[in-house]
């Protein structure tokens, strides 16, 4: 190629990923944040640490300190709205992308790094259900997969000896042990093969050099951020609960999530999964290839490809939330198998060996997760985004960099599989657009941001946050439940409870009687009870399927100030008609916790659609 067409391409490398993730959040603009699973806990954690809470003393967690400690600094320098936590999310977001393009760069080609980080962007960015990247369900993922991808980096490099290349990975090392255990822990054993597997003994020092300093910089975090806790406590019910002491309405969920609550269905997925890429691939590599003396077979590819794409976005007509064909159901099995295969053969100090061995053995670990529930989708589960980066890239590499130099016509089958890429991206895109711009859904301003909301929600909520902005008084405490964290941090009202969460498995035995007590002598001036079931666990109501002794004594010391929704005032959690009910505390009852905060927050202004 000549200077231009270098240029092009370059340019091509950089614009086309931005693209995609502009895409991915203007189709699913604003509706990153839902306040009744897990953004709440995003928002109030780093908001009670900025008002001086302790992490996991005065506030339960279950992931490492660097998150929140981040979050919260950036509360409490730029103020208090969700933008700020947008902002450090998307900052992440582009430098995932970037080491992701880097690594794949050296693992493959500038094809496979460009198709697959601009597909990442597409589907990553603005993902439902809790899996976008802008707002995800869990933001120290967020920095656990920069970390992990910032310690493969620098180890991938073709730099021999110490230097700074173990440096930088012992960082990456520490910041991604230090945000999600698990993932930092995939990380170091992806290093650890590496170095083992290394032919230069100076390679194989370094390697397991970074792991031992990243791994005791963890540690040293860890000690601060734990020092003066009982390790019972944070057995129980803090960043190593996970780990040793999982309840089993977890196990359920992560069972579910990986494919396993249902195996018939799972392994139909499957099955069907491989059928379909084995015939894409086939198709791709012999249906009507270019001939000099038949130029128009070369576009009969592209014309059935189109025919196929139209079909089924026909088909979803009926059906818009309906998830992406399961094309990508089987990546992490693949990505297993290519890690696998990677084993065969020490690993050089140059050429893509030694960069393939770590992102195979990443991704496929950090799939573990969805290893045989992974959907691409309007319905695509929260944990399926996470992993997506790196099984595109492992996808990629295998298609365009090992299979294509193996084919009669490499070039013709690689920019069809790239334009497959770009048409499932596009489908992706499509389809959630139409999900999260249909009738119904709404914009609801708070006093920390804008969202957009299904009318009924919305609604709602506004007409609470208005009892309260007309009702309360600064230094008055406020828990919902299940989940809290939402209006503590809209409101600017605290939260007496460590515990911001009070899903299937969180309250058991000693910890429900201590909220209970808690309830009894000092609790909140306000609580809220939302409709938000939680059948993902497996007990579905709260009050009554969990946390009864808990709701009881609500009821005993609260009485119903007012209720909001279209449900009946006796509706349980899991009825049909979503409701918020807002309950006060008695005057017969003890005197309710008070906290000082930086005041009563009020919204600007209220869409008239919304009030009562």
């Amino acid at each position: 190629m000549d200077g231009s067409d270098v240029l092009r391409v370059r340019t091509a490398a950089i614009l086309l990923p931005l693209l995609a993730g502009a895409a991915s959040l203007a189709v699913s603009w604003q509706r990153w944040i839902n306040p009744f699973v897990d953004s709440g806990r995003e928002l109030d954690v780093p908001w009670r640490l900025a008002q001086g809470e302790r992490l996991y003393r005065d506030v339960t967690y279950y992931y490492g300190p660097l998150g929140p400690w981040v979050n919260a600094l950036v509360l409490r320098l730029s103020g208090h709205r969700w933008l700020a936590l947008e902002l450090v999310c998307g900052a992440l977001s582009a430098l995932i992308f970037l080491l992701l393009f880097r690594l794949t760069r050296r693992a493959g080609s500038l094809l496979s790094a460009t198709v697959a980080t601009t597909l990442a962007a597409a589907l990553c960015m603005g993902a439902p259900r809790g899996g976008a990247f802008i707002f995800p369900y869990s933001s120290s993922s967020l920095f656990a997969l920069a970390g992990g991808l910032l310690a493969l980096d620098a180890a991938s490099s073709a730099t021999a000896g110490w230097g700074w290349r173990p440096l930088w990975s012992a960082l990456g090392l520490a910041v991604a042990l230090t945000s999600r255990l698990e993932i930092g822990a995939a990380a170091a054993v992806a290093l650890v093969i590496a170095g083992l597997r290394c032919r230069d003994r100076e390679g194989t020092r370094a390697d397991l050099g970074a792991v031992a300093l990243g791994a005791l910089l963890a540690v040293g975090i860890y000690g601060v951020a734990c020092a003066g806790i009982p390790w019972r406590d944070l057995v129980a019910d803090g960043p190593f609960t996970p780990f040793l002491a999982m309840p089993q309405e977890w196990r359920e969920l992560y069972l579910s999530a990986a494919g396993f609550g249902e195996p018939g269905k799972s392994a139909s997925r499957m099955a069907i999964s491989l059928l379909l890429d084995a015939l894409l691939l086939a198709a791709a590599a012999r249906v009507a290839l270019p001939r000099p003396g038949r130029p128009r077979r070369r576009h009969l590819f592209a014309l059935a490809g189109l025919v196929l794409f139209a079909a089924d976005a026909r088909s979803r007509l009926s059906d818009p939330r309906s998830n992406l064909p399961p094309v990508f159901a089987v990546l992490p099995l693949v990505a297993a198998v290519a890690a696998l295969a990677q084993l065969r053969r020490p690993l050089a100090g140059t050429g893509p060996g030694r960069p393939r061995s770590l992102l195979f053995a990443f991704s496929a670990a950090l799939a573990a997760r969805v290893l045989c529930g992974l959907t691409v989708g309007p319905r695509m589960s929260p944990y399926s985004a996470l992993p997506l980066p790196g099984l595109l890239a492992t996808a990629a590499i295998l298609v365009f960099d090992v299979l294509a130099p193996r084919l009669p016509a490499p070039r013709v089958f690689a920019w069809r599989l790239a334009a497959l890429f770009a048409l499932l991206g596009a489908l992706f895109l499509c389809q959630t657009g139409r999900v999260d711009h249909q009738p119904g859904i709404v914009e609801l301003e708070t006093a920390a941001g804008t969202l957009r909301l299904p009318a009924r929600e919305a609604a709602a909520i506004a007409r609470t946050l208005g009892y309260l902005e007309r009702n309360a008084r600064d230094g008055e405490t406020l828990t919902a439940f299940p989940e809290s964290g939402f209006f503590n941090f809209v409101l600017g009202l605290r939260s007496p409870l460590r515990q911001d969460l009070i899903l299937p498995g969180v309250l058991a035995g000693s910890r429900e009687a201590a909220a209970v007590r808690q309830v009894g002598a000092a609790g909140p001036k306000y609580i809220l009870l939302c409709n938000r079931p939680t059948p993902e666990y497996g007990p579905e109501s709260f009050g009554l399927d969990y946390a009864a002794q808990l709701w009881r004594a609500v009821n005993q010391r609260y009485v119903l100030a007012q209720a909001f929704g279209w449900a009946m005032p006796t509706a349980p959690v899991g009825a049909r008609h979503f409701f918020i009910r807002l309950y006060e505390r008695s005057p017969r009852a003890p005197a309710p916790a008070q906290l000082p905060s930086p005041g009563l927050r009020h919204r600007p202004s209220l869409s008239a659609t919304l009030l009562p």
